[in-house]
């Protein structure tokens, strides 16, 4: 698998990539009032735990 790049339409990138924008945008309004920061290694951590109980 070593392809270097995709083409598709820009409503299929748009319907792809909706949610990530959202979420970004989400977090940019809850970084403007919650001043908590995280080191990566506490994030990475929470997510793999998340996934983990979703597994089990």
């Amino acid at each position: 698998m070593g392809g270097s790049m995709v083409v598709m339409s820009l409503d299929m990138y748009d319907r792809l990539t909706d949610n990530s924008e959202s979420k970004l945008d989400e977090a940019d309004m809850q970084a403007k009032t919650d001043p908590t920061r995280y080191i990566h290694e506490e994030v990475f951590s929470s997510i793999r735990n998340q996934i983990r109980a979703k597994i089990t």
